[in-house]
């Protein structure tokens, strides 16, 4: 709270990683997990999603290249490579894991930042999965 304000972030991206979204899948869909292995990228430590994505590499005033124009299945997200989590939006890095389970994290985050609430929405695969033709894919994985 600052001046009687409570400090609210309304744009908190969380992944959450697949390995994370797996565990807590509906144990009717677990069997259609192997569905969504062309779309699995390993980006880091974790596995991550990547249902359609383009690329963003250019800067302004670039022309865009082939590449930039087509999605592609498994392929690196917009912002991977752009955007770390030190790109200058964090006083310091977030407490590690607090895009999947650390909740114990996101709160010492949301106490150092002086945030009394985060409104807290899940990052660009949630979005991607939408271009899926089967959206029972969708939706079993939105329910986890």
């Amino acid at each position: 709270m600052r001046d009687g304000y409570r400090v609210i972030d309304i744009d908190t991206h969380v992944n959450p990683s697949y390995d994370t979204l797996v565990k807590y899948v509906d144990p009717s869909f677990r069997s259609r997990l192997d569905e969504l292995k062309p779309y699995i990228r390993t980006v880091g430590e974790y596995r991550a999603l990547s249902i359609a994505s383009i690329p963003f590499d250019r800067f302004p005033g670039e022309a865009p290249k082939p590449d930039d124009l087509e999605a592609k299945v498994g392929g690196r997200s917009a912002l991977e490579g752009r955007v770390s989590k030190t790109s200058g939006h964090h006083r310091l890095d977030p407490q590690h894991g607090v895009s999947d389970e650390n909740s114990a994290g996101r709160i010492i985050d949301m106490d150092m930042e002086g945030r009394d609430i985060d409104v807290i929405i899940p990052g660009t695969w949630a979005n991607g999965l939408s271009h899926l033709e089967d959206q029972t894919l969708a939706q079993g994985l939105y329910s986890s």
